[in-house]
């Protein structure tokens, strides 16, 4: 069993050194395609930090197939190695897998409620991945890994507005309205005037400062689909009235 894996894995895991070179600039142009869209949003990991992932994972491949070809030589030398030397091909690109986790989640910011950095983490695990199939070679690793980079990726982020105008066009906002309460009535008007269908309402607090009734109240509501958020936004914020506004 152990003659007849190598026998049938020769020619894929012994690599010329201008064949795991030209493996290593691959990599690290494909990563830099996909970082300099988030260096371009200035994003936690940008163009550098998506370099290195690629040629990272692209490095850990062709460990992989270094140590199992070195291997491979030593029983031949020494047939008495056969019985005590084990080989996992894969162990080492499962660390890989498992590792680039803790790089992804240290780019993943939570901040009162809000969530940033979840695309920028999964486009991680995806230069991760372009890497190591680089790394592992092969004309099928070499056009997926061109494709994923060159076409699907670019398309998979241009679509982003298109997902966006439809979920502004269905989502409910929720946000939180500190005002003065003798213009609540107003209030709820100039909400429907620039597009907000109010769905439900709940009271938070009311306090009096300076001889002034203040109100807190939590608002649901979705946008018409001829108006945007940032134009209700807008129209509460410009009353003075309003003494803070806050979406959440």
């Amino acid at each position: 069993m152990f003659e007849s894996f190598f026998d049938q894995s020769k020619l894929f895991f012994e690599v010329s050194y201008l064949e795991q070179i030209f493996r290593l600039v691959l990599a690290t142009v494909l990563g830099a395609i996909l970082g300099f869209e988030r260096e371009l949003k200035n994003k936690p990991a940008g163009f550098i930090t998506f370099m290195f992932v690629s040629l990272g994972a692209c490095l850990f491949s062709l460990l992989q197939l270094n140590l199992v070809s070195m291997l491979y030589h030593a029983t031949l030398e020494n047939s008495d190695f056969k019985e005590y030397i084990s080989i996992d091909t894969g162990r080492i690109i499962a660390q890989v897998v498992s590792g680039i986790g803790f790089l992804g989640a240290g780019t993943i910011i939570f901040n009162r409620g809000n969530v940033k950095g979840i695309t920028t983490a999964a486009m991680l695990w995806v230069a991760a991945a372009l890497g190591l199939l680089i790394g592992m070679g092969g004309i099928a690793n070499y056009l997926i890994a061109f494709v994923t980079a060159v076409v699907l990726l670019p398309l998979m982020l241009s679509s982003r507005r298109i997902g966006r105008k439809l979920s502004n066009r269905f989502k409910e906002h929720r946000v939180f309205i500190a005002f003065e309460e003798q213009h609540e009535l107003e209030l709820l008007a100039i909400l429907k005037d620039s597009g907000a269908i109010v769905k439900k309402t709940f009271f938070h607090n009311k306090y009096q400062s300076n001889g002034v009734h203040y109100k807190e109240v939590y608002f649901y509501f979705s946008v018409e689909k001829d108006k945007a958020f940032d134009d209700v936004v807008r129209a509460i914020t410009q009353q003075n009235w309003v003494l803070s506004m806050e979406d959440i």
